[in-house]
């Protein structure tokens, strides 16, 4: 399923909307196939964000609505996230950033991100001064945040096979080789599957 995901995302940004939907329907067959509840409510966002980006806004907020219903149905960890960013592209397409205030209000997960649009859509209001003080609540980016983003595997430090990194006992994904003895990193032989330093 998350490979139709994937391909769904690819196709997209080649505005491939007939392989979107079909990698989507993918996804939809396997959630019933397999009965994944939590994906089900997922799957059905899609419909919705397909009706958004072909222009029929009234008919992707008719589908949106039914798909966080589901999602909230599923008891999804994070469903008023997943409902938030729906309803925050819909809204700004619309030019209705204001009425974001009550949505991004439900949402207690990522409380940075939510300020930060929840200080836009005070603004929009005219409120000025108290967009300011909500934005005032918001802590300041970590100098390597994005640089850590960078290297999910590795030590942040440009160790992205993560050889550095395991001798400092951080992560690595399961299957991949750690160091060999003299402290070198490992590759996997394509078709042997034996380690070798490198």
């Amino acid at each position: 399923m998350i490979g139709h995901f994937g391909a769904a995302q690819v196709a997209g940004a080649r505005v491939d909307l007939a392989g979107v939907r079909e990698h989507i329907d993918h996804a939809g067959a396997l959630v019933e196939q397999y009965r994944w509840r939590q994906s089900g409510g997922i799957v059905a966002m899609n419909p919705g964000m397909l009706a958004y980006v072909t222009g029929d806004l009234d008919l992707a907020e008719q589908l949106y609505g039914q798909g966080v219903e589901l999602i909230r149905q599923t008891g999804a960890l994070d469903a008023e996230g997943i409902a938030g960013v729906a309803w925050v592209t819909m809204r700004v397409t619309q030019g209705r950033i204001g009425d974001l205030e009550a949505i991004l209000g439900a949402i207690t997960s990522a409380p940075d991100v939510v300020l930060d649009m929840l200080a836009v859509s005070v603004a929009a209001q005219g409120r000025i001064q108290e967009a300011r003080e909500v934005r005032r609540g918001l802590r300041p980016v970590r100098h390597d945040f994005f640089r850590r983003c960078s290297y999910p595997c590795g030590d942040g430090r440009g160790d992205p096979g993560g050889a550095v990194a395991g001798r400092r006992g951080v992560h690595r994904p399961a299957g991949l080789p750690g160091p060999d003895r003299r402290g070198r990193r490992q590759r996997v032989r394509p078709r042997t599957g034996r380690h070798a330093a490198g």
